[in-house]
């Protein structure tokens, strides 16, 4: 590209009236490449005059806070190979020739727990080949760290996509800044930093009015009358009653219409299990949230060896900037990435290219090495022991059970995963950097998740039989009445992912893998207080190792305490895309429980309105 200059700027334009947000970069989505290069330089003619005006012009100097790390961002995640060059490019000239403090990343990758190298890349397959990635690009300009790693799924990405994108972005009652601060609710009640970032960066570029974002008591009490909804569906569903609809449609001032309400469910329950995923696959920040990039200078590591079999657990929050590298963990255990060249020493000289490898490579960098290689024993024994579990299971289907046997198994699955703990608070919460500022989202911290086997006998509580009140015969009708054509792509999700499966286990090929996917769904059910009549919960115990069966209930009902060594202990012998696949399972087995409560107790709140 040509050098930099400020040449030719010789009065202040009105800089008030530039875009600030995201939408600033929908040119690139441009399908042709010559219309994407004038935008491109386009881009760069504002930020070379936003920099020869930074020093008289308050609005130049923010513009350049906010869209800097934007072109970090499309300079390293974005589906177009010729943009993406053009960006790191440029930010590397921008540094050299303007003495400009650019924005660096913090974390490369967009998992913690997965290397950067074995994600699918983002980036074109080759010429005139699109990427898979497209399809979310062209929505909103980005591909999000969620979508990479589902990228490992191609039609189940594309099915997340296409309904996520409706949920937050398309035709619905609820105005796009409250789809957003509902996200961020949801999110806050497993501190999940990630989406509550991903979620205040989507919320500012809607709503310009920070005072919501900044103190919970100023939003609108129609909002906040959500707050106690929200606890109760993310933690303990089956409190969830119809009195907790009537409060929120009677008649008044801040009162819910019956299709807003429905669109807040929708969004609180997709949240909450998004929660689950987001901590259990360590997604990283986006690079453009306050948490995924840094202007200050790298500063060199000190550098050692760890020992990852002592290793202490993880932090649970895949976003801690870790002061010194090793080649494996650091010291509590976070998996963190070597730069592919040697450290440098104090007295080696900066290559041409240093600044450049500063901006998109710092050694400071937190992200995964190559996974720690168990020993080829215990990754042959786990996985062998789990083949022969599904044979067991398949020799001995038990297809004579009545309903009352299914029921009493039931019970016995759900006592068992009582004796499950999870990990210590400390672990996760007083390690992560989150909890400080995401605190003033939550209402009541201390209310969580409690067994629903141990809701004691007289509460009145009972199961919920699916059978009763199912998603194909009356969740999805509700929701697709009420808020129209989400429920068809709900329910094109759910399809897809219960039919998810590549017939492969580890390296055995040609397998049929339907009696542990339905394991794992059945079992969030049952943690969730859920019983199907057509199942022998006897499969759950001879399918699902007791280590297995704790990193399931952990990332569904403790997410905010799951670190990297929980993700590698229970999940080692897996390929990446499995570990992702078994994430996805957890996510939308959660979503549809907790959306099952809440439609379930709207739907007799709509029949004792109408009976009365």
């Amino acid at each position: 590209m040509s050098k930099l200059s400020s040449d030719g700027f010789d009065s202040p334009p009105n800089l008030s009236l530039v875009d600030q947000t995201t939408e600033f970069f929908f040119g690139l989505k441009a399908d042709l490449r010559k219309d994407r290069e004038q935008f491109v330089e386009r881009i760069f003619n504002h930020v070379k005059e936003w920099l020869h005006f930074r020093d008289v012009d308050d609005h130049a100097h923010k513009l350049l806070k906010v869209h800097l790390p934007n072109i970090l961002r499309l300079g390293h995640e974005c589906p177009y190979d010729d943009v993406q060059h053009r960006f790191s490019i440029f930010l590397h000239d921008l540094q050299r020739e303007c003495q400009c403090k650019v924005p660096r990343l913090v974390r490369l990758g967009p998992s913690a727990f997965i290397p950067p190298a074995e994600v699918v890349p983002i980036s074109s397959a080759g010429e005139g080949s699109p990427s898979m990635f497209m399809e979310a690009f062209l929505n909103d300009c980005r591909v999000s760290h969620m979508v990479q790693l589902m990228g490992f799924h191609p039609a189940y990405m594309d099915s997340f996509v296409k309904t996520h994108h409706f949920m937050m972005r398309g035709d619905g009652p609820l105005p796009p800044h409250w789809r957003n601060y509902i996200a961020i609710m949801a999110g806050a009640r497993h501190f999940c930093g990630y989406l509550v970032s991903f979620q205040e960066l989507e919320f500012l570029e809607n709503c310009r009015d920070d005072a919501w974002r900044q103190d919970m008591t100023a939003a609108p009490k129609k909002l906040k009358n959500l707050a106690e909804l929200n606890k109760i569906l993310c933690h303990q569903p089956w409190l969830v009653e119809p009195g907790h609809m009537e409060e929120l449609l009677k008649p008044g001032q801040d009162s819910w219409s019956m299709s807003e309400l429905v669109h807040a469910l929708v969004l609180m329950a997709h949240f909450h299990a998004l929660s689950g995923f987001a901590l259990g696959c360590g997604v990283n920040p986006e690079v453009d949230t306050d948490l995924g990039h840094t202007w200050e200078a790298p500063v060199m590591p000190e550098w050692s060896v760890s020992d990852a079999e002592t290793a202490s657990p993880a932090s649970s929050c895949a976003s801690t900037i870790v002061p010194a590298c090793s080649n494996s963990l650091s010291t509590n255990g976070m998996p963190i990435f070597e730069s592919s060249s040697p450290p440098a020493t104090a007295s080696s000289a900066p290559s041409a290219s240093s600044s450049f490898q500063d901006i998109f490579s710092s050694p400071t960098i937190a992200s995964p090495p190559s996974p720690i290689p168990p020993s080829d024993a215990a990754q042959e024994r786990l996985l062998k022991d789990m083949f022969e579990r599904m044979n067991l299971v398949r020799s001995s289907s038990e297809s004579t059970l009545t309903v009352e046997d299914c029921q009493e198994q039931f019970e016995t699955e759900s006592l068992l995963s009582c004796e499950l703990e999870p990990p210590p608070v400390q672990v996760g919460r007083s390690q992560c950097p989150y909890p400080e500022w995401i605190e003033r989202f939550i209402d009541e911290r201390d209310f969580v998740h409690e067994d629903f086997a141990l809701r004691g006998e007289f509460s009145g509580i009972m199961s919920f039989r699916y059978h009763d009140y199912s998603w194909e015969g009356h969740g999805f009708s509700l929701v697709n009445r009420l808020y129209s054509d989400v429920g068809v792509l709900l329910d094109e999700k759910f399809q897809c992912v219960s039919t998810l499966t590549y017939n492969t286990f580890g390296d055995k090929a040609d397998v049929d893998t339907t009696p542990i996917r339905r394991a794992i769904w059945n079992y969030i059910h049952c943690i969730k207080g859920i019983f199907h009549d057509d199942y022998a919960y006897s499969e759950v115990n001879k399918l699902l190792p007791r280590t297995f069966k704790s990193y399931i209930k952990n990332v569904t009902c403790f997410p905010e305490r799951v670190g990297f060594m929980d993700f590698f202990n229970c999940l080692r012998g897996f390929k990446h895309s499995e570990q992702v696949h078994i994430n996805i399972l957890l996510m939308e087995a959660r979503f549809q429980a907790e959306l099952l409560y809440a439609l379930r107790a709207l739907n007799r709140y709509i029949t004792l309105v109408s009976r009365s």
